[in-house]
């Protein structure tokens, strides 16, 4: 409904499963991004919060979407994996695991999605068309998210146990006993993998699963780690901000926040984005390096990681609002109430920002055109109007009002409709008209308007 070394063998499931994308678009393709859980995208983002559409599945939506090749995955409480169209929000399958899918992203490498079930299920689907090609059975419920690195499939179970499978065939590779649930997600980067699993945070040999090292917090790690800088980032619900040297797992620096953090942090130019708990919870910008405080925002809780994409962070608090955040100073540019908290990560690609809520079947589609105005000269007055957002501009009602003169005779409006398409310019004109002496210009486009100050010479215009 849609509301508006190895072996020459291993070698070639190793590369198959290395190119994350291949294509010039920054898709978003598992949680937090990548491999390291940057949430970091180069994609440009919008500047406002126009609903390109709303698409509903058939329960509660239950994980951060997945975004690749022009479609969008996610998984819901009615037990489905489900795929749509980037574009529309149309459904194009969908596939049920038998048993509901709760926190566990999906991961979409080289036309095959990785996803867990509550079934303790790890699930492998065809991208185009929802058929399985296997499944692997833990012993309990799955809500830790997949990452799949080097032909090899990386998860956390809640039967106290981590998992590495081979990407090809669901074969079990290895697996490490850990000493509580998991419910992080891994990062993995230079040949290990990080997750949390209980109080502990645990670097792991990628290949072998042999534990390198494990950091105790003060309560549990729901929080995904991510990596950058030689460092582990990542937060714990005893209230702290970890940041860890990725080699021995000695600690660098913590931060105390106001409230719990199940939040997974965000890393980009240095600095580390992250939320704490509901109520007065506040969004953090942090040094990378030393863990002091940039800025914060109280935006009513934001356990959900944030993404970060052209300047801005996207990010959902507890009372079911997406935000947008200004990424230098922490101001809100924008937000749109959905109908649930929103404690599932947004993606950002190709230009749109996709967000899910909890107890809420809808998935919301953002992005749109950014109008900007120029006012220029000549024969009458002109404004260029240039679209750089990321949607096209049809049907934009625009007008030019110009005003002044000797004895204020000039008191000319000009206006119409135009269509601006993405990444172009168009130019609407007054026409000619008589007057003299300094004049006043409004131009209106949509709900943007821009003044100017200029002079009338006959049939002539300049602008100051």
């Amino acid at each position: 409904m849609i509301m508006s070394p190895t072996t020459s063998c291993e070698n070639k499931i190793k590369n198959k499963f290395n190119q994350i994308n291949e294509s010039s678009t920054d898709w978003w393709p598992m949680f937090h991004h990548d491999l390291n859980h940057s949430g970091y995208s180069t994609s440009i983002g919008p500047n406002t919060n126009h609903i390109l559409w709303i698409s509903k599945i058939g329960d509660d939506v239950s994980t951060s979407p997945s975004v690749a090749d022009g479609r969008v995955y996610l998984g819901s409480r009615d037990t489905n994996v489900y795929c749509l169209n980037a574009e529309t929000g149309e459904k194009i399958w969908s596939y049920t695991t038998g048993d509901l899918i709760y926190w566990s992203s999906p991961a979409v490498i080289d036309g095959r999605v990785f996803i867990g079930s509550e079934n303790g299920r790890v699930f492998c689907l065809n991208a185009e068309t929802g058929e399985k090609i296997w499944n692997y059975t833990t012993k309990h419920g799955i809500s830790s998210s997949p990452t799949v690195a080097d032909g090899k499939l990386y998860i956390g179970s809640e039967d106290n146990n981590f998992y590495c499978l081979n990407a090809e065939t669901g074969v079990k590779i290895w697996n490490c006993t850990t000493n509580y649930t998991t419910i992080s997600s891994p990062a993995v980067a230079d040949g290990k993998v990080y997750i949390g699993s209980g109080y502990d945070m645990y670097c792991i040999n990628a290949n072998t699963g042999e534990k390198i090292w494990n950091y105790t917090t003060g309560l549990p790690i729901y929080s995904s780690p991510a990596v950058a800088y030689g460092k582990i980032y990542f937060g714990s619900i005893d209230e702290n901000i970890y940041c860890l040297n990725a080699e021995t797992g000695a600690k660098i620096w913590n931060y105390t926040a106001n409230n719990l953090v199940i939040s997974s942090p965000a890393i980009a130019d240095g600095k580390i984005y992250i939320g704490s708990g509901s109520g007065d919870g506040k969004m953090y910008c942090l040094d990378a390096e030393t863990g002091v405080l940039i800025w914060n925002n109280s935006i009513g809780g934001a356990d959900c990681g944030p993404a970060i994409a052209d300047g801005k962070i996207y990010v959902g608090n507890g009372y079911g609002r997406v935000c947008c955040l200004n990424v230098n100073t922490g101001v809100k540019i924008w937000e749109y109430p959905t109908g649930g908290p929103v404690d599932f990560s947004p993606a950002v690609a190709d230009g749109k920002v996709y967000s899910t809520s909890r107890f809420c079947p809808f998935i919301y589609c953002f992005g749109g055109p950014s109008l900007e105005i120029n006012i220029t000269g000549g024969f009458g007055v002109n404004a260029v109007i240039m679209n750089n957002g990321t949607a096209n501009a049809s049907g934009v009602e625009w007008q030019i009002q110009v005003k002044g003169g000797i004895f204020h005779k000039i008191n000319k409006t000009f206006n119409g409709t135009i269509n601006v398409p993405i990444n172009e310019a168009k130019t609407v004109k007054t026409g000619l008209f008589l007057g003299l002496g300094s004049i006043e210009i409004t131009v209106k486009v949509a709900d943007i308007e821009k003044t100017a100050e200029g002079n009338q010479f006959f049939i002539f215009s300049t602008i100051n």
